[in-house]
C-alpha cells in the first residue's frame, strides 16, 4: 500500500459478509497496522522487483497446483488456467505437451533443479519459453514446492529456425556445384565443404573433416607429394615448397643396372625432398610457364583440358614441366613408397601408359635420390 505516497507493507484480512436488508454480498477488509509488521529493507525491494519483472515467476505444490504467480505470469497464463477443472493441472495445461510435466517435476525433485526450452500455451497463443524449475521450501507453508521461472525466447527460436533454413538452402546450393567448394573461418578452419571437393582430395589420399585447419590439408598433400590445383594457386605454393626443400643428390638411371633382375619388382625409390606433383582440370602449368617471361604472354595457343605437372629442384633451380597422367601416377606411387612392380601395375591400363619411358624421365628430371631393395 502507498499511504501518503509512501510504500508501506501491511497485512490484509478479507472476510465475506452478508449486509443490508436484502443480505447482499459484501467484503470486509481489515488491516494490521504497519508497526505490527516488520520487513527487511531488501525484502521489500525484492517483492517490488518481482512485481514489475518481465520474468514469469510461479510457485507450485508438488502435485502441480498453483500457489502464487507474479503479474508477468498472470498476464501470460491467466486465460489458459481460467476455470481450470483440476487445480493440479495448472502447470501441465500451460505446456504444448502436457505429458512432459510429470517428468519435469520428477527431475527437479531428484536433482534440485531442471531447465529446458519448451513450447507453451499462453493467452497470446503458442510461444517458446526457457523454463527453470527449482525444488525449494515454501516460505509460507514450510513444505516442499516447485519454483518456476520462465523467459520468452520465441523470437530467438524463430531466428534460429530461419538461420537453419538459410543454412540448409546454402548447403544444398553448394552441394549442387560441379566444382569443389571449401569455406574457412577466421582461424582458417574448415566450416563448409561439398562432396565434390572431398572427392578431389581423396585422389591424394586425404580426408576432409569439418573443424580441421586448412594447413592440415596441405600437410596431407605433403605426405602424398600431390597438390590439387583446386586448392588455389597450388603451382606457386608447390614451387615455393620445392625451393625451400632440403638438398639431395639425384642418381642416374644407370643405377638400375646394378640391381639384380629378381629384385626389380620389389624395388623401392627414394624421391627428392623437393618433389611435387600438380593435378588440375585446366592447363595451369602451361599458363604458369607462359607468365615466367618479362613480356606479355600470348595465351591463344594454350592447350585445353586437364594437365599434370612435375615440380622438383634437383640442384639450384626449381624445374617445372608438364608430364603425362600416367607419369604422374607412376611417380605418385613411387613417392608413396610403393614397389616398382606395383607402380607399373597401377598405370598399365591408362591410355597414355609408357611406364618404362616415364621411369627414365623420372631419373632424368632428378626425381630419384636413392634405391632400396627388400
Amino acid at each position: 500500500m502507498y499511504p501518503d505516497g509512501v510504500p508501506t507493507p501491511i497485512d490484509l484480512k478479507f472476510t465475506r459478509l452478508k449486509v443490508g436488508p436484502d443480505q447482499h454480498d459484501a467484503l470486509m477488509i481489515e488491516t494490521i497496522p504497519p508497526s505490527e509488521v516488520t520487513y527487511e529493507e531488501n525484502d521489500r525491494r525484492l517483492v517490488e522487483a518481482m512485481r514489475h519483472s518481465s520474468i514469469m515467476i510461479r510457485y507450485f505444490s508438488l502435485d502441480g497446483a498453483l500457489r502464487f504467480a507474479n503479474p508477468a505470469a498472470i498476464e501470460v497464463f491467466d486465460d489458459v488456467i481460467h476455470n481450470l477443472a483440476d487445480p493440479t493441472d495448472a502447470f501441465s495445461i500451460c505446456l504444448a505437451r502436457p505429458e512432459l510435466a510429470p517428468e519435469m517435476f520428477e527431475k527437479c525433485i531428484q536433482n534440485g533443479s531442471f531447465s529446458g526450452e519448451f513450447e507453451v500455451r499462453t493467452s497470446n497463443g503458442a510461444r517458446w519459453h526457457r523454463i527453470e524449475l527449482h525444488n525449494i521450501i515454501d516460505p509460507e507453508q514450510g513444505d516442499r514446492s516447485i519454483l518456476v521461472t520462465e523467459e520468452d525466447i520465441t523470437s530467438i527460436k524463430h531466428a534460429e529456425t530461419a538461420a537453419a533454413m538459410s543454412e540448409r538452402l546454402l548447403y544444398d546450393a553448394i552441394e549442387s556445384l560441379s566444382v569443389g567448394f571449401i569455406m574457412l573461418d577466421a582461424d582458417r578452419r574448415i566450416v563448409l565443404v561439398n562432396e565434390k571437393y572431398r572427392e578431389m582430395h581423396r585422389k591424394i589420399g586425404g580426408e576432409v573433416e569439418l573443424g580441421m585447419k586448412f594447413e592440415e590439408l596441405l600437410r596431407q598433400s605433403t605426405r602424398t607429394k600431390t597438390v590439387l590445383e583446386q586448392e588455389g594457386r597450388a603451382d606457386e605454393w608447390a614451387w615455393l615448397q620445392a625451393y625451400h626443400a632440403a638438398d639431395a643428390e639425384p642418381i642416374a638411371a644407370g643405377k638400375l643396372a646394378e640391381i639384380d633382375e629378381e629384385d626389380l619388382d620389389t624395388l623401392r625409390f627414394e624421391t627428392h625432398p623437393s618433389l611435387w606433383l600438380i593435378e588440375s582440370e585446366w592447363p595451369v602449368i602451361s599458363i604458369w610457364l607462359a607468365h615466367q617471361g618479362d613480356e606479355m604472354p600470348d595465351l591463344s595457343a594454350l592447350p585445353e583440358g586437364p594437365q599434370h605437372g612435375l615440380i622438383v629442384r634437383p640442384y639450384v633451380d626449381v624445374q617445372v614441366q608438364i608430364i603425362s597422367a600416367s607419369a604422374s601416377r607412376l611417380i605418385d606411387h613411387l613417392a608413396d613408397d610403393q614397389p616398382l612392380g606395383a607402380a607399373f601395375d597401377a598405370v598399365a591400363d591408362m591410355p597414355d601408359a609408357a611406364p618404362s619411358h616415364d621411369l627414365v624421365e623420372c631419373f632424368a628430371t632428378g626425381c630419384v635420390v636413392g634405391l632400396v631393395t627388400s
